[in-house]
């Protein structure tokens, strides 16, 4: 097999060979959203990332998504889009089984929750455990969001700390070894916020041994390239998915779904447990990015998504790259995919002046920013990123400063 380690060695990283803050600052973020959106609709370049990720949609899935509007506005959902929906629905069901190695999945939208929290609370109910493991790698959004749900089910969720942007292994042995026989499961990301790949064979290998449930969370663009989560062991695959920036109309409305295997379906036994979404689900201009998003999963192809994947990944390191050569160092030396945390002394400024120059120069950390890649961006876009990057940095903004 392929071992993509970007100069660190990993034995469990590797290429498939087969086919925000904290809650009360949540409008930082939503103003990103908006203005990403705008600026996908004008062909500026996105690199918010942290979850919402510029990609190309299927012209088969904008049809999808148009059809449900117009007849939503007449009636509901009515026979001339049923079967149309219904195949999209299947479609994308079968490409969340291959993604994830999965025998069972469940496709549903979530608002004011998502399918991290609900995974952490079948966990509980398969293992009959209530402490729930959640790497700080996660990002702080989803740390305070699972807390939140958590608290309303009765669960403890404690956070296992990271260096270097990864689950600090030691820490998470020492955890598992005093608080096994209440662990629940144990949540990571993969790829994980800051687009790092964990070492996910030594976790899981550290979870199953006290028996607990492992728990990823994925973006499925990314798992297109990467080794399943099933090869790793995972007994529940949780996704919380946006293929393209949200319009503020459109509401937060999320498509998630959460993945499992034959003896995790079993442990649960209840038939309301994994159900199917229903076409009822989708009224609303709410749901125009679920609908969105179920229909790229369902209409592209397993090829071609690994191709995204794959030069998603190819942009992502020659953006790293030209940014080393300009100066710029990096929050983490880990292996990544198509995200990265590059260090800026002034991150507010800086996303600022690319907004500015109409780009969206990504997410905002404390002391630097996240910066994503997608299949939409070229060479010129990335260079013209870089550079006016470095002039903030070391010319205008020094100098305003």
């Amino acid at each position: 097999m392929e071992t993509k380690n970007d100069g660190a060695r990993y034995s469990d990283v590797f290429l498939r060979l087969d086919a925000l803050k904290e809650p009360g600052e949540g409008r930082e973020l939503t103003k990103s959203r908006e203005r990403a959106a705008i600026a996908a609709q004008s062909d500026d370049p996105v690199y918010l990332g942290a979850g919402y990720y510029d990609h190309l949609i299927p012209t088969q899935a904008e049809r999808l998504v148009a059809e449900i509007e117009f007849h939503r506005q007449s009636s509901r959902l009515s026979a001339l889009i049923g079967r149309d929906f219904e195949d999209a629905l299947n479609g994308c069901n079968a490409a969340v089984r291959r993604l994830t190695g999965a025998s069972h999945a469940e496709i549903s939208v979530y608002c004011g929750g998502s399918a991290l929290c609900r995974g952490a609370t079948l966990a509980s109910r398969a293992t009959g455990r209530r402490l729930i493991l959640a790497s700080e790698s996660l990002g702080a959004p989803r740390l305070a969001e699972l807390r939140a749900a958590a608290s309303a089910a009765s669960l403890e969720v404690r956070a296992v700390e990271s260096r270097n942007g990864l689950v600090d292994i030691n820490a998470l042995r020492k955890t598992l070894y005093t608080e096994g026989d209440r662990v629940a499961a144990t949540i990571v990301g993969y790829p994980n916020f800051y687009g790092l790949l964990e070492r996910l064979g030594q976790i899981s290998e550290s979870v199953k041994a006290i028996g607990a449930l492992l728990m990823l969370t994925v973006d499925p663009v990314a798992l297109a390239a990467l080794r399943s989560p099933a090869d790793w062991g995972a007994d529940i695959t949780v996704c919380d998915a946006h293929t393209a920036p949200i319009h503020s109309s459109e509401g937060d409305a999320r498509l998630g779904f959460i993945a499992c295997s034959d003896y995790f379906f079993k442990a649960t036994s209840s038939v309301d447990v994994f159900r199917t979404l229903r076409d009822d689900e989708m009224k609303g201009a709410r749901m125009r990015g679920a609908l969105r998003t179920l229909a790229h999963l369902a209409y592209t192809e397993p090829q071609e998504l690994r191709r995204v994947s794959e030069r998603s990944r190819r942009a992502a390191q020659y953006a790293r790259q030209s940014l080393l050569k300009a100066g710029f160092r990096f929050q983490h030396e880990a292996p990544f995919w198509r995200e990265f945390a590059v260090k800026t002394r002034d991150p507010k400024g800086m996303l600022a002046y690319l907004d500015k120059w109409g780009i969206v120069g990504g997410y905002e950390l404390p002391d630097g920013i996240l910066l994503a890649f997608t299949e939409k961006r070229s060479v010129d876009e990335i260079d013209e990123l870089v550079y006016f990057m470095k002039r903030f940095e070391f010319e205008e903004g020094r100098e305003s400063s």
